[in-house]
């Protein structure tokens, strides 16, 4: 009885508080009327910006247990953090010094030079070595890297700080390909690298991270970073609207990402969108009727309707900022109207082409099961029928896309393709197992494509190769994000393959 005695003094007595806290009774107030003309604002005090005090991302144990070149999943995006490899990609796709001093060479051989001083977070120096059997791991079957490093046939120490690679086929863009994560094993087992960041322990699923006093960059602002690991991708999306995590990259790869954040900044991708083309046979086997598609089309509307804007036109095989001028991405009927017109194609009364009265209808083969293609293959055909081309839209599921493919029955297909770090845009024009349908095997682009590989053409005049050809009609380069779950406005400049590329402005 005593004990609900005490607990009934105690709510009248934080009543009484309340009471006086909240003015109870509360005093009325007269709000003066407004002068007649005016308008009486209410005062409102702005909503102070969230600040972002620590840093939770997804994690795993994983990128300490085994080599950091084998992991996979969510956790790999943390991987930056702790490791760093010869070379690391900018924003703009640009290859930028990590590990390396310099990196030498075109065609078939290049050589490496580490930078000096360079320190393990045990303090125990990097060395050729530890590159080389970096490398061998990140060539392993069940890496990420396997298929990126196919091509070095021959790999080599020099001296502690030099190390060579010979290459089967040539490779302009070869240092793209150095980012594989380069670590060893400290005395406890633990894979460490020469990142910003160490492994400092883990409690039930979380791990934490500290700054690493060896690491030679910029330090962030941030002393220690949380990982938290979650059982598996799918939940990646709720845990930071909850707040579980307050970071996630997402490579936007379906539609339903977009709504992941509205507070998130681009991520530069290799994934190039495209027109792919039936060159052997029917309409578009002239290349009239080809360059007519790409003037057609309308690359900034294609960007803004379909990827909410997350996208980069483009109407080069390559992004738009490779080329030292003005890429031109909207639409340019007339000039669409003059290749038809060279052709021999004349409009009918209801302002369509026709040859011999036979109507331009140009067959769009698409992956009905992917939201992006179909929006993709509608917005498309309209840009057409503006420009007085029909088209007969194909849609299918993802196995009977591949099959008319293969079999060759289309004029046009929506088409994807990862070209990998090292931007192989040689894949839309070679026939093989996923690529360069409707191309013939004897393509003249093919020398000029050896030919820039090994440096003996600039990138502009390979452009115009291209486009003198265009065996495929490229669009747009795919843009993934780094998602937050508040508004942070923070300085974010994120690199594929590194969203933490200016951690250190956050």
């Amino acid at each position: 009885m005593k004990r609900y005695v005490y607990v009934l003094c105690g709510l009248l007595a934080a009543a009484a508080l309340l009471a006086v806290y909240m003015g109870w009774p509360r005093e009325q107030k007269t709000v003066p009327a407004a002068a007649e003309g005016n308008t009486l604002q209410e005062e409102t005090t702005p909503i102070p910006q969230a600040q972002l005090l620590s840093l939770t991302l997804p994690g795993s144990k994983q990128m300490f247990q085994q080599h950091p070149a084998l992991v996979k999943g969510p956790g790999r995006q943390a991987l930056p953090l702790v490791f760093q490899g010869l070379a690391q990609l900018g924003p703009e796709y640009q290859w930028e010094s990590q590990l390396a001093a310099e990196i030498t060479g075109q065609g078939l051989e290049y050589t490496i030079t580490l930078k000096e001083g360079l320190l393990f977070s045990d303090g125990t120096p990097v060395e050729a070595g530890h590159v080389v059997e970096s490398f061998a791991i990140a060539r392993w079957e069940a890496s990420p890297y396997q298929q990126a490093l196919a091509n070095v046939e021959n790999y080599r120490v020099v001296d502690s700080r030099t190390l060579r690679f010979t290459l089967f086929q040539p490779d302009r863009f070869f240092p793209n390909l150095l980012t594989f994560p380069i670590a060893k094993q400290d005395g406890m087992g633990q894979y460490i690298g020469t990142g910003p960041y160490v492994y400092r322990g883990q409690e039930e699923d979380t791990l934490t991270l500290g700054q690493n006093t060896y690491y030679l960059g910029e330090k962030s602002r941030f002393t220690s970073i949380t990982l938290l690991e979650l059982p598996e991708a799918a939940v990646l999306p709720y845990s930071l609207k909850i707040g579980e995590i307050n970071c996630l990259y997402d490579s936007l790869s379906n539609v339903e990402s977009m709504n992941i954040s509205s507070y998130n900044y681009p991520v530069n991708l290799s994934n190039l969108v495209f027109l792919g083309v039936q060159c052997s046979s029917g309409p578009t086997a002239q290349l009239p009727v080809r360059q007519a598609v790409d003037a057609a089309v309308n690359r900034e509307l294609l960007a803004q309707r379909v990827y909410s804007a997350k996208a980069q036109p483009t109407n080069g095989p390559f992004p738009a900022s490779f080329y030292s001028g003005s890429v031109q991405t909207g639409a340019e009927l007339t000039l669409a109207a003059q290749y038809l017109g060279s052709a021999g194609y004349a409009k009918d009364q209801q302002g369509m082409y026709c040859l011999g009265g036979q109507p331009l209808t140009l067959t769009l083969l698409f992956n009905q099961d992917n939201n992006y293609r179909r929006q993709m293959a509608n917005t498309v055909a309209q840009q057409l029928h503006l420009a007085g081309i029909s088209v007969e839209l194909r849609g299918k599921s993802y196995e009977e896309y591949r099959e008319a493919l293969e079999k060759g029955e289309y004029d046009l297909y929506i088409g994807e393709m990862d070209l990998g770090d090292n931007f192989n845009v040689g894949l839309l024009f070679t026939p093989g197992e996923g690529h360069g349908y409707g191309t013939p095997w004897e393509n003249p682009l093919r020398e000029s494509y050896e030919a820039f590989q090994q440096g003996g053409m600039g990138l502009e005049e390979f452009w115009e190769a291209y486009r003198s050809q265009l065996p495929a009609i490229p669009l747009l380069y795919r843009q993934g994000m780094v998602a937050f779950n508040k508004d942070y406005s923070l300085d974010v400049k994120a690199a594929k393959g590194n969203i933490f590329y200016n951690l250190a402005q956050w």
